[in-house]
């Protein structure tokens, strides 16, 4: 009995698969696989269009399987000409379209030259390079490298690029901008991506030029800062790029009254503070010879560590109104002033207080004028038996203050002031008010 059910049921599974192919109809069919060919006529696909970096006015269309196609779009591309339309199937790539005509066969859609994804194809554009010649502008930044413009043809691949070199830097790479970012296409290990080729997918080119551009790194130095802390000897070594400000990296004070107190430094320790060094060129040791203040961001004063030298400096400011009166101290022997040589300071004074020994005053390119009713340079304070000793580089001059009342001030009271080679000339008086300078 067991036997003849068996028998029943290999003739049913074969009745039923005579059944299936007699009504041309395939197992995949039956379990539903939409990607699988079609026999059916009226299946639709839809065609997207890839420009592949081009441009046009139609996105996609609707076709049958084996229905000719329509006209087909003709897509632009900078710099570029338009080569044709191209089906792809796994490796297999098959031309369309192209040259203004469809390849011979290809005038209906074919469902099987395509990779089919819930029955949507691509067709995809391809180019070939339009026939010119770009200028390329190479700019080294460095006085090493010639800056030159190449003719190269568009769509061709450059040679390795010459590697500039800068005194004190590191060459980082080749840079080049793309839609207005910068973009490192070429360093040491040669280039970057796609850049080895001139096209505009890559570069910004416009009106035929384009621009490639080298940046550098500074070369950084080992820095030896010796100096007293408290009373103790210290040195320390600080890393620095080239051309940076010392001030910004060197170390700081406390003075008494728990405040940070910025130093400036020197090549020995004999150094004056005239010859401090404030920019790093090269790899060196350097020692303590002052302090540095600021007032109001106006200026930057430094004095020696045996506070007997100043150097009052005005060129890092671009305010002209100073609104002070500097007032040396006893041990003050030597002041220097700089500023700016087209600039005219106003509401400015110097008082030179009392002191056992001759005072030097130098002023570099510092043409001031005093408040109203204020003496230019006031060194009444000074014994019978000390001298102001004025010495002026450059565009350097004093007037004194408008006063209220009485009569011109005298321009320049020589007493106790000696003439030295290169001294100051005679300050301008001031209207109706104080002179440009006074002496015991």
């Amino acid at each position: 009995m067991k036997g003849k059910l068996k028998f029943l049921a290999i003739i049913v599974v074969m009745i039923a698969i005579a059944f299936v192919y007699a009504c041309d109809c395939s197992l995949f069919r039956l379990f539903g696989n939409g990607d699988s060919s079609q026999s059916e006529t009226d299946r639709e696909y839809t065609i997207i269009f890839d420009y592949s970096g081009g441009s046009a006015n139609k996105e996609s269309i609707t076709l049958k399987n084996n229905e000719d196609y329509p006209e087909l779009p003709i897509p632009t591309k900078e710099y570029s000409v338009f080569e044709g339309w191209y089906a792809k199937k796994g490796r297999v790539e098959t031309k369309i379209f192209g040259n203004d005509s469809f390849e011979v066969g290809m005038e209906k859609f074919n469902a099987d030259l395509f990779d089919v994804n819930n029955f949507t194809v691509v067709l995809y554009a391809k180019y070939v390079y339009d026939d010119f010649k770009c200028r390329v502008y190479f700019q080294g930044n460095s006085e090493e490298f010639e800056d030159h413009v190449d003719m190269i043809n568009y769509g061709s691949e450059f040679d390795d690029f010459e590697i500039p070199q800068k005194a004190n830097y590191t060459f980082v790479g080749w840079y080049t901008k793309f839609n207005g970012k910068e973009v490192l296409i070429y360093d040491e290990t040669g280039f970057y991506d796609k850049y080895k080729q001139l096209e505009a997918s890559r570069y910004d080119i416009e009106n035929r030029n384009t621009y490639i551009y080298a940046k550098y790194e500074p070369n950084v130095y080992n820095i030896k800062f010796n100096y007293v802390a408290n009373g103790v000897d210290e040195t320390t070594t600080i890393k620095i790029p080239y051309n940076a400000k010392v001030i910004d990296y060197a170390p700081v004070g406390i003075n008494q009254y728990g405040e940070k107190v910025k130093y400036c430094w020197g090549k020995s320790a004999d150094s004056t503070i005239e010859d401090s060094v404030e920019v790093i060129k090269e790899q060196q040791t350097l020692y303590c010879i002052g302090t540095l203040t600021t007032y109001k961001g106006i200026y930057s004063a430094i004095e020696d560590n045996d506070e007997e030298e100043l150097l009052v400096d005005f060129r890092t400011s671009s305010v002209t109104d100073i609104d002070s009166v500097y007032t040396t101290t006893s041990t003050t022997k030597r002041v220097i002033f700089i500023g700016n040589p087209s600039a005219t300071y106003t509401n400015f004074s110097i008082i030179i207080s009392a002191s056992a020994a001759d005072v030097e005053l130098k002023l570099v390119n510092f043409k001031f004028v005093a408040q109203t009713g204020k003496v230019g340079i006031d060194a009444t304070n000074l014994s019978n038996n000390s001298k102001l000793i004025i010495n002026a580089e450059g565009n350097a001059q004093v007037t004194g203050g408008n006063g209220s009342a009485g009569s011109n001030g005298t321009s320049y009271n020589r007493n106790n002031s000696a003439n030295y080679a290169n001294h100051g000339g005679n300050g301008t008086n001031g209207t109706d008010g104080k002179a440009a300078l006074e002496c015991n």
